[in-house]
C-alpha cells in the first residue's frame, strides 16, 4: 500500500465522520512524518485541538457537500480563525481525494509560475478563491493524468519555498 493510500485509509473516515476524531488523530495528521506532504501545517494549527468539540463541528461543516464549497470554507475560517487554509484543504483532499486539491504557499507559487493562477473578482472571499483554485487543480490533474495527491507532491518537488541559507 502506498503512503497516499495509508493516509487516506487512516484519516478519510475520521474527517468524513469527525465525531470519531480525537485530539491525537488531528495532531498526528498535522505531522509530516505521517503524511510526508504538507510540512507547513506541522508548525501551526495545533491550538484548534484545544477544543475538540468545536473542531469536530467545524470539520463536519467543511466536508458537508450539501453546502456550497465557498460557504463551507468561509464559515469554517470564521469558526477557526487560527486554522489556515493550507490545513483545511489537506483535510478536504484526504476526506475526498478525487474532489479537492491543496491550496498552500507551494501550490500557489507553482500555479503562478506556470501561469495558471486564476483571477479573482475584487472582494472575493477565501472560499470563492479556493473554489477557483480547486477548479484549476482539478483541470491540471486531469490534463496530466495524475490524482490530486500526486499533483501536490509534484508541486513540492519543483516549487517548495526555499529555506534561508545560514548567514
Amino acid at each position: 500500500m502506498s503512503l497516499r493510500d495509508d493516509v487516506i485509509s487512516r484519516f478519510s473516515p475520521l474527517f468524513r465522520n469527525p465525531a470519531r476524531l480525537t485530539r491525537d488523530d488531528y495532531l498526528e495528521f498535522l505531522t509530516i512524518r505521517n503524511t510526508s506532504h504538507w510540512s507547513d501545517v506541522e508548525r501551526r494549527d495545533h491550538e484548534a485541538a484545544d477544543d475538540m468539540d468545536h473542531l469536530r463541528t467545524a470539520i463536519a461543516l467543511l466536508v458537508d457537500h450539501s453546502t456550497p464549497l465557498p460557504a463551507r470554507i468561509d464559515t469554517v475560517r470564521d469558526m477557526l480563525p487560527i486554522v489556515s487554509v493550507d490545513t483545511l484543504t489537506p483535510i478536504l483532499l484526504v476526506a475526498y481525494p478525487d474532489h479537492y486539491g491543496i491550496w498552500s504557499e507551494t501550490s500557489e507559487a507553482a500555479l503562478k509560475d506556470l501561469g495558471d493562477w486564476p483571477g479573482f473578482e475584487s472582494g472575493a472571499t477565501t472560499g470563492e478563491k479556493y473554489q477557483k483554485i480547486n477548479e484549476t487543480l482539478l483541470r491540471l490533474a486531469d490534463e496530466h493524468r495524475v490524482d490530486l495527491w500526486t499533483l501536490a507532491a509534484l508541486w513540492l518537488l519543483e516549487h517548495r519555498p526555499k529555506e534561508p541559507t545560514p548567514g
